[in-house]
């Protein structure tokens, strides 16, 4: 197995990990009570966050895009909206 293909093997993943574009579906069971603790982490991660935990600006700016994003919409369809 190369160390592309083993990559995908450990994150568990059969999209091309060489794709930073490829579409990735994410399914969690979380009690109630970490979900809305996820959702208010959303609503105040800062971007001076993802900066420090970052190891570039190109992934913190990436890290804040999931939060932002589909992270925050997909908690808010399951009605946990914290705004």
């Amino acid at each position: 197995m190369s160390d592309t293909e083993n990559e995908g093997a450990v994150f568990g993943g059969s999209w091309d990990v060489n794709d930073p574009q490829a579409q990735v579906t994410v399914t969690l069971t979380l009690a109630s009570e970490q979900a809305m603790a996820l959702a208010q982490l959303s609503k105040r991660a800062h971007s001076s966050s993802f900066t420090a935990l970052a190891a570039d600006d190109r992934e913190a700016t990436v890290m804040a895009e999931a939060v932002y994003g589909p992270l925050r919409e997909g908690l808010a369809a399951a009605g946990f909206d914290p705004r």
